[in-house]
């Protein structure tokens, strides 16, 4: 999920790499920001250890 959230946020930067306008600008990165900040709390990132439990990582 964390790999698609990144692909997708790559996605939205390169769509608007033309945007010129400051107004448009900031509103864009206020949407990464907010992004960004959710990815950040909301995505949960665990690994499978050997004993078949999960080691979360922040």
């Amino acid at each position: 999920m964390l790999k698609g959230s990144a692909v997708e946020v790559r996605q939205k930067f390169e769509e608007n790499r033309g945007v010129t306008s400051e107004e448009e600008v900031q509103r864009l990165l206020g949407e990464a920001y907010e992004a960004s900040s959710f990815i950040s709390t909301m995505i949960v990132q665990a690994k499978l250890n050997s004993g078949g439990g999960y080691i979360f990582h922040s």
